[in-house]
C-alpha cells in the first residue's frame, strides 16, 4: 500500500493497491456509511446517440460513492464497493454504483472519524510490496500441496500428484518428473523477494530440497521436518522455535501465536474472557491486557468502544482474518477473546 495523499483535517486518505494483500486491508478499513472516490466506467449516452443507436460508450467518470456494501473476493484479487453515488455529475447523482479495486487502482476514503486501528492497519501494509512472499511446499511421496502465505491467510496454490500409487504407478513412476510438475507451479508464482519452505515427513522432503537447488530460481529455500504433509504441518512448523524465527514478521505466525496464548490460558483454568458480553465487562474495569477480535467483529461500532476502552487502559489490541485457522478459533468464541491481568468477579470471565 501507499499513501498517496492526506487530508489536512484527518478526513480523507488517498492511497494505491501495491499488491493483493492490501484488499484485504481495505476491506476492513473502510465501513458503511463512509465514502469513497474514485474513477469508474460509466455508460455516457447522448441525445445524438439515442436517436443513432441504443448502444452507448463507457468513459472514465469521478465518482463519489456512499459506501453501502464492500466484499473482499481473495481467489479473483478483487475488492468490490457498492453503493450510491452522491458526486460525480447531477446526471448519476443517486444511482447506484460498484467500484472495483484491484492492484495499481488509487482510491480516496473519506470518514467523520478516523480511528486508531484502521490507520494502523494502513500502516502495516505500507510498503507491503517489498517485504516479499513466503511460499510452502507440504508433501510426502504421494502428493504436495502448495500455499501462499497472505496477509489474511494461506492460499491454496495447487494439490499435485506423484502418481506413484495405482496404474500410474504400474506403467512408470518417476520421482523427477513428480518434483518437475512441482517447479512448474513454483515458477508461475513468482514475484518479490521469495522464500520457499519446504515441509513434510520422510526422505521425498529431502530429495525435492536437492532437486530445487539443482533447478534454482533465484529464490531462498528452506527445509524442515513435520509430522504432517498437509496445511496442518504448515501450523506445525509455525508453532515451532524454527518457525518463529524464519517468520518472525508474519502476519499469520503472529495470529497463530496469540490464539495459542489465549488457548494455554484458558486450559490452564487462567484468566480469559471471551464473546462481547464478557469481554465488554471486563474492558469495563480495566482488566483486558490482550484482546482479539476477528475481521468481522472489528466491523462492528459495539467492537469500536470496546477497543477504545481497552487501549486507554494499557491492554493491546490484536485484528485476526477471518479466512484461516486463529481468526476461525476466534470466531467461535463469539468473535471476542481476551487475556485478563485478573480474576474478575460475575460472569465476566471463564
Amino acid at each position: 500500500m501507499r499513501i498517496l495523499a492526506e487530508a489536512r483535517d484527518g478526513s480523507s486518505v488517498t492511497v494505491m493497491v501495491m499488491v493483493e494483500d492490501d484488499l484485504w486491508t481495505l476491506k476492513n478499513v473502510i465501513r458503511k456509511n463512509d465514502a469513497v472516490v474514485s474513477v469508474v466506467f460509466r455508460r455516457v449516452e447522448s441525445a445524438d446517440d439515442r436517436v443513432r443507436s441504443k448502444e452507448s460508450s463507457r468513459k472514465p467518470v469521478v465518482v463519489k460513492v456512499r459506501v453501502e456494501e464492500v466484499e473482499f473476493r481473495k481467489f479473483s484479487g478483487a475488492l468490490r464497493i457498492s453503493g450510491v453515488i452522491v458526486e460525480g455529475g447531477e446526471s448519476v447523482k443517486g444511482e447506484h454504483q460498484s467500484i472495483n479495486v484491484g492492484v495499481k487502482d488509487e482510491i480516496e476514503i473519506i470518514k467523520e472519524r478516523w480511528t486508531r486501528d484502521e490507520m494502523d492497519l494502513l500502516r502495516e501494509s505500507i510498503n507491503s510490496e517489498t517485504k516479499g512472499t513466503t511460499v510452502f511446499v507440504t508433501l510426502d511421496d504421494e502428493s504436495a500441496e502448495v500455499y501462499e502465505m497472505r496477509s489474511y491467510g494461506l492460499m491454496p496454490v495447487a494439490t499435485i500428484y506423484s502418481g506413484k500409487s495405482g496404474k500410474a504407478y504400474e506403467s512408470g513412476y518417476r520421482e523427477t518428473d513428480y518434483f518437475a510438475e512441482i517447479w512448474e507451479t513454483l515458477r508461475g508464482r513468482m514475484h518479490g523477494e521469495m522464500i520457499l519452505v519446504i515441509l513434510g515427513p520422510g526422505f521425498t522432503r529431502d530429495h525435492f530440497e536437492s532437486y530445487m537447488k539443482s533447478h534454482p530460481l533465484g529464490i531462498s529455500v528452506f527445509s524442515f521436518a513435520t509430522g504432517r504433509n498437509d496445511r496442518g504441518g504448515i501450523y506445525e512448523f509455525m508453532e515451532s522455535e524454527r518457525g518463529e524465527g524464519l517468520l518472525k514478521e508474519a502476519r499469520l505466525r503472529k495470529e497463530q501465536s496469540y490464539v495459542d496464548r489465549f488457548m494455554k490460558a484458558l486450559g490452564k483454568n487462567e484468566p480469559v474472557a471471551y464473546g462481547i458480553a464478557s469481554t465488554s465487562s471486563a474492558a469495563d474495569i480495566g482488566a483486558i491486557s490482550t484482546l482479539l477480535v476477528t475481521e468481522e467483529a472489528f466491523r462492528t461500532d459495539q467492537c469500536r468502544d470496546l477497543m477504545e476502552k481497552v487501549r486507554r487502559n494499557g491492554g493491546e489490541v490484536h485484528i485476526l482474518s477471518s479466512h484461516d485457522e486463529p481468526g476461525v478459533v476466534v470466531e467461535k468464541f463469539g468473535g471476542f477473546c481476551a487475556i485478563l491481568r485478573y480474576n474478575v468477579q460475575g460472569d465476566a470471565t471463564t
